[in-house]
């Protein structure tokens, strides 16, 4: 399947065996549909964003289950496959993107429930299992032989298990600031958030509409979310306004229903036993001041790895990645060079 073409945010497919060409396939506008090159020459990070990259594949394939996966495909050479974190972006990458499509394969893609991706029929393959398998069949899909993966957030809990399902394809790991576990257990430093999560599951059992029309209502970006959520998942003296609205317009645009099935597995996804399988390479990042996953829950990935390394973003928040891109880019470039993947 590919996309055919976008009208009222809503995604026509039609049937084709291989990818397209991004010129074949109709736009629905340069904000959302291009990635904008945030480094200028020296490799710094510009004041102002231009030079839209565009990518030279993009479509929409069907998993296993028949759930519509959207994907783009940046750049030539050898394959970075990239996951974002619960309810986000491709548009988080794009500092990443910018960087790393200039002599890589970069493919961004959609999590079932997110974007431009479907919901699936059965509401039980809202899962981070389901998420992984998608990325085997995205992968195979798209002929990918070897593969580094980098995730974000859920991106590594879903990574995790991606590699377990099929390790000869993946030639290094990259998780930046994330975890295998359920992620209300260290949130804040505390587990207080489990009984948040709690209480709302109560409550959406019982009224699904009204639990889901608050939710709606409460994700709206306004100045009270923007200053809570630059200060509990960014840097907010480094990180850019456009990033953390591109974050919340993200979280908003994302159904209740679909939050809660994939956070509600992950409370229960236990991926330390998928560590213990994984023998490729993988480097850590975190953020020393994250409140998401705490530095703590990176040394415990790191601790259950075979064959890893950490790198420390001082100030670095959950958003290591878009507060501090040239040293997160730095770190992720020299990796792939040390394990002659160029």
């Amino acid at each position: 399947m590919w996309l055919e073409i976008f009208k009222n945010n809503k995604i026509t497919v039609t049937y084709n065996p291989e990818p397209q060409p991004a010129k074949t396939i109709a736009k629905k506008s340069l904000e959302t549909t291009l990635v904008e090159s945030p480094l200028n020459e020296t490799g710094s990070v510009r004041d102002h964003d231009s030079s839209p990259l565009e990518p030279h594949t993009r479509g929409v394939f069907q998993s296993r289950d028949h759930t519509s996966i959207y994907y783009e495909v940046y750049g030539q050479g050898k394959p970075l496959l990239l996951c974002y974190g619960l309810v986000c972006r491709r548009e988080h990458w794009r500092y990443q993107l910018a960087c790393f499509a200039k002599k890589y394969q970069v493919i961004l893609f959609d999590y079932r429930g997110h974007q431009f991706s479907s919901q699936p029929t059965n509401d039980q393959h809202l899962t981070l299992d389901w998420c992984a398998y998608d990325i085997e069949d995205l992968l195979t899909y798209l002929k990918v032989e070897e593969v580094v993966g980098i995730g974000h957030s859920m991106g590594v809990g879903v990574l995790t298990r991606a590699v377990a399902l099929d390790k000869s394809k993946f030639k290094a790991i990259i998780f930046i600031c994330g975890t295998v576990k359920n992620p209300f257990e260290r949130m804040f430093h505390s587990n207080r958030m489990n009984r948040v999560h709690q209480v709302s599951s109560v409550f959406f059992d019982i009224m699904p509409g009204v639990v889901s029309s608050l939710w709606h209502k409460l994700t709206e970006n306004n100045i009270f979310n923007f200053i809570l959520a630059s200060r509990l998942g960014f840097n907010a003296d480094r990180s850019k306004d456009s990033d953390v609205n591109s974050y919340l317009e993200g979280v908003h645009q994302i159904p209740f229903s679909v939050f809660h099935a994939l956070i509600d597995d992950y409370t229960r996804f236990d991926g330390q036993s998928y560590l213990k399988q994984i023998e490729c390479p993988a480097l850590i990042i975190t953020g020393e001041k994250d409140m998401i996953t705490p530095k703590e829950v990176q040394d415990e990935i790191a601790s259950s790895l075979k064959n890893s390394e950490m790198h420390l973003i001082p100030e670095g928040s959950h958003n290591s990645h878009t507060d501090f891109p040239n040293e997160v880019n730095i770190a992720i470039d020299n990796f792939l060079e040390k394990i002659g993947y160029q």
